[in-house]
């Protein structure tokens, strides 16, 4: 990831905190995988269809992470 300025990044292995978003690239047909991130199928498989990437967010600290990026790693540009 490039460098945003005034945005902190750190690394959760080395802190010992759990991370707040993940970031998975993964093959478009992996994009709704119910594993990667806990979210309603039905609109998981609605972003998921056309590929190319999408952001899901949650309200409840108790979620695994506050933010899931998807993004399709084998999507050409158009």
């Amino acid at each position: 990831m490039a460098p945003c300025p005034g945005l902190k990044r750190e690394d959760a292995k080395k802190t010992g905190k759990e991370p707040n978003f993940f970031i998975n690239f993964v093959p478009r047909q992996h994009m709704a995988n119910p594993h990667l991130t806990k979210a309603n199928q039905k609109l998981l498989k609605k972003m998921a269809a056309e590929g190319g990437c999408f952001f899901l967010m949650w309200a409840d600290p108790f979620l695994r992470g506050l933010l899931n990026i998807m993004v399709d790693h084998i999507r050409k540009a158009d």
